[in-house]
């Protein structure tokens, strides 16, 4: 059975190379036994995280923004840019009484990630995710979530960028 109507599957295509980079990123960080590296990699926010620190990836609540004045247009399809903004979350505990954001540990594994999608991700996206264009760091929103992230329960931060991409849509 098919997961996903059509052939447009940019959205979990995008989750999926962001998780094998990230656990490409784990593999390295172990075998240098830098300290701290993530205990696990989750391809999705709405996880029971169950060992810390942990490290999970996905669309991000600010979603897709599509480049409208971008769009090659002929007779029978469309070439469509579009910004997919995603989040990569670094959990340290749970959110609860007593907890609290280890900043020094949030921002080590976030400076960790932030160095290895600068070095590897344009290269791993070009050659696995169909439409990719580009990696767009800058702006970048770096910060501490102190509150706790709803979906997991958790506390820690949180790396949001654009990665664009474009899809083509052929009229019937």
């Amino acid at each position: 059975m098919a997961e996903i109507y059509g052939d447009n599957t940019v959205f979990e295509s995008v989750k999926d190379c962001l998780k094998a980079l990230m656990d490409a990123l784990k593999t390295a960080m172990d075998t240098a036994e830098t300290d701290p590296r993530p205990d696990t990699i989750y391809d999705g926010h709405e996880q029971s995280i169950t060992s810390f620190p942990a490290v999970s990836v996905g669309i991000s609540d600010d979603g897709v923004v599509v480049l409208r004045d971008d769009i090659g247009r002929s007779q029978t399809a469309a070439t469509i840019p579009q910004d997919i903004i995603v989040e990569i979350r670094v959990h340290t505990d749970y959110d609860g009484e007593g907890n609290y954001v280890d900043r020094v540990k949030v921002f080590r594994l976030l400076n960790s990630i932030t160095n290895y999608i600068k070095t590897n991700a344009e290269s791993y996206l070009v050659t696995n995710l169909t439409g990719f264009l580009a990696v767009k760091l800058d702006p970048s929103e770096i910060g501490i979530e102190n509150d706790g992230f709803d979906e997991s329960l958790t506390i820690g931060g949180y790396f949001k960028f654009v990665i664009q991409t474009s899809f083509n849509h052929t009229q019937a």
